[in-house]
């Protein structure tokens, strides 16, 4: 027999059913999106970490250049030194000879 109370419960079942449904459609979306936000994520840490191991290879070089100037600054320095000492002793000697 169909009552009113089995009428009610069958539509409420099917409500239930329906909702469910979009639940799980809703829910199977989500986790594509959350699935797509975790590969876009491992990809920028990838290139995050290539990023870093080559800022330290350029911290790297950047640092021996610099040691390498210095050096050449310092050996550049006793060359003037050098130089100077020369031009000095040079300068006496003609002085000296000229005077005589």
């Amino acid at each position: 027999m169909v009552t009113k109370q089995n009428v009610v419960m069958v539509t409420t079942s099917t409500c239930v059913v329906m909702l469910t449904t979009r639940v799980v459609m809703v829910t199977t979306r989500v986790v594509m999106v959350t699935t797509r936000v975790v590969m876009v994520t491992t990809r920028v840490v990838m290139v995050t970490k290539r990023v870093v191991m080559l800022t330290t290879r350029v911290v790297m070089v950047t640092t021996r250049v610099v040691m390498v100037t210095t050096r050449v600054v310092m050996v550049t320095k006793r060359v003037v030194m050098l130089t100077t000492r020369v031009v000095m002793v040079t300068t006496r000697v003609v002085t000296t000879r000229v005077v005589m």
